[in-house]
């Protein structure tokens, strides 16, 4: 009977919790004089930007609202249900790879009153317009695409996500290719022999490392995607975070950062833009350089007509990172092993490491 009690107060507070929390959201966005954005609008909202730009209190209702929601539907729901739904989700990232792949949510710009699943098939050359709308229709039922009525899709608030020209398309799509050929393998790469040192799921799936894949010439586009991929990790995870972490105003001018594995360098770009007295050595494999340098001469050309970026190709394995700078930045890659390794050489010069994961 204790115990029962106890899951009574444990459900009706989680519902208290949402109600707060959902509140709480309200509030922030009424402070800006505006709604919250409906599923079916295709217009961003006020927070809709990188999440660094999101007030604290907004982010915390949401995460609370997030982990509360999915307590409340474990708790309430048949426990075999439960455990079987979070069996079978492999289907939604298989469909959002395949309308990503197939550029759906493009054909659906500015058609609010969607378009037939028939259409969409013929427009993306897709060969099975009944496939299409099984895919289709999924995604609808998870919030993905609307569907105005049977068979004719609409782009929603989550879907123009997947328009090709933004980033998170490409996460979309390298989380759901690159990321299911490893997860596929990751039972049997943790509970046999592996076939090579440090073998990794994704190598056990293809027979190489990550970025060795990228360099098979059938992988080029998948290489150049993986960079535009890293753009929006910032912006889900915030690459504006690194300019507010430290006290650079009291660095002097000159201040050299190497940015080492940073990509097309998106994140040292955003501190250089508020700190332009300094300068950015960004280091990367040489196809990623070069993309590097596309992206700066778009973006930031004033750095480059400066003198406050280089570029310099760099090999993991067998470069030293190149000496004299007064920090070395490392965030979320591969080798990072290799790398703080190779940084330890040099102990009088300071490294910061944020989020590297091997």
């Amino acid at each position: 009977m204790a115990q029962q009690i106890t899951s009574n107060n444990q459900l009706t507070s989680l519902v208290s919790l949402i109600t707060l929390s959902v509140q709480e959201v309200l509030a922030v966005y009424a402070s800006t004089g505006q709604g919250i954005p409906s599923l079916d609008s295709v217009e961003p909202g006020p927070f809709d930007g990188p999440v660094e730009n999101t007030p604290d209190r907004l982010v915390r209702a949401v995460k609370t609202i997030e982990a509360a929601c999915t307590q409340l539907i474990c708790t309430v729901s048949n426990p075999s249900g439960v455990v079987y739904n979070k069996a079978n989700t492999q289907h939604e990232p298989a469909c959002l790879l395949l309308v990503t792949d197939a550029r759906i949510a493009d054909f659906l710009v500015d058609k609010p009153e969607g378009m037939h699943v028939k259409q969409l098939a013929e427009a993306s050359g897709f060969n099975d317009s009944d496939k299409l709308g099984r895919a289709m229709r999924l995604l609808a039922t998870r919030h993905v695409f609307r569907e105005v009525k049977p068979d004719v899709y609409a782009n929603n608030r989550l879907s123009v996500k997947l328009i090709s020209k933004k980033p998170m398309a490409d996460l979309v799509a390298l989380i759901t290719e690159e990321g299911l050929l490893a997860s596929a393998r990751l039972n049997e790469t943790y509970t046999t022999e592996p076939r090579m040192l440090h073998e990794t799921a994704f190598q056990r799936a293809t027979g190489y490392g990550l970025f060795d894949w990228y360099k098979l010439p059938e992988n080029r586009k998948r290489q150049e995607r993986f960079q535009r991929a890293m753009m929006a990790w910032g912006d889900v995870y915030g690459k504006g975070f690194l300019s507010k972490a430290y006290p650079w105003k009291q660095y002097p001018s000159g201040y050299t950062i190497s940015d080492i594995a940073g990509g097309t360098g998106h994140v040292t770009m955003d501190l250089l833009k508020k700190n332009p007295h300094f300068k950015v050595i960004l280091q990367d494999q040489q196809e990623v350089i070069q993309q590097a340098k596309e992206f700066w001469a778009k973006e930031y050309p004033q750095a480059i007509a400066e003198s406050k970026v280089e570029f310099v190709p760099f090999n993991f394995f067998k470069d030293k990172a190149i000496e004299g700078c007064d920090m070395y930045y490392i965030k979320g890659i591969l080798q990072s092993r290799l790398v703080r390794r190779r940084l330890s050489h040099n102990p009088s010069k300071r490294a910061e490491r944020d989020e590297a994961w091997c």
